[in-house]
C-alpha cells in the first residue's frame, strides 16, 4: 500500500470532526490520546465508542493491527461498565479476551457496542462487539477487579 493512499492521522488533520451522532470523547489519557481521539455517543452500559482508523493503526498489510482492536474493546467496556454506577467504579483490567473476525482499513469508522455479563463485589464481566458499519470485525470479553485504582506516584 502507497502511504500517500492511506488518511493522514486525525492529530494532523484539523478538519477531523466526530462522525454524526457522537461527540468527543470526554475521558483520555497519555495513551489513549495515542490511539484517539475517540469519538462516544451514550451513557453507562449503553456507551458506544467509535474510532476513525488512520495511518497509525495499520499494520503492514494496510489493515488495523488487532492491537489497536484490543485497545480499543478495553476501553469501550471499561468505561462503559465503570460509568454504569454512580459514582462510577473504578476498575482494573484482569482478563481480556479477543477475537478477531475481520479488518478495518484506513477511513473506516470502527464502533462498539458493550453489555455486563455479570457485577459482583470481587469481578465483573462483560462483552463487546466491534464493527465496521454492519460488519462486525472482532468481539471481545473481559473480566474487571472493581475497586483498585492505580497507586499515586
Amino acid at each position: 500500500m502507497n502511504r500517500a493512499d492511506v488518511p493522514e492521522s486525525p492529530v494532523e488533520d484539523p478538519a477531523n470532526r466526530p462522525p454524526e451522532g457522537y461527540r468527543r470523547h470526554g475521558r483520555s489519557s497519555p495513551f489513549v490520546d495515542l490511539v484517539g481521539p475517540l469519538y462516544s455517543r451514550g451513557e453507562g452500559m449503553n456507551l458506544r465508542l467509535a474510532l476513525r482508523v488512520d495511518s497509525r493503526h495499520l499494520n503492514g498489510t494496510g489493515t488495523v493491527h488487532g492491537g489497536v482492536l484490543a485497545t480499543l474493546a478495553d476501553l469501550a467496556i471499561g468505561y462503559a461498565v465503570a460509568s454504569s454506577t454512580d459514582p462510577p467504579t473504578p476498575l482494573t483490567t484482569s482478563s481480556l479476551t479477543v477475537y478477531l473476525s475481520g479488518m478495518a482499513r484506513p477511513g473506516d469508522l470502527v464502533t462498539t457496542s458493550s453489555n455486563l455479563q455479570h457485577r459482583g463485589s470481587r469481578v465483573m464481566l462483560a462483552h463487546c462487539t466491534l464493527a465496521v458499519g454492519t460488519r462486525t470485525i472482532a468481539q471481545a470479553s473481559a473480566v474487571f477487579v472493581p475497586g483498585r485504582t492505580a497507586p499515586s506516584p
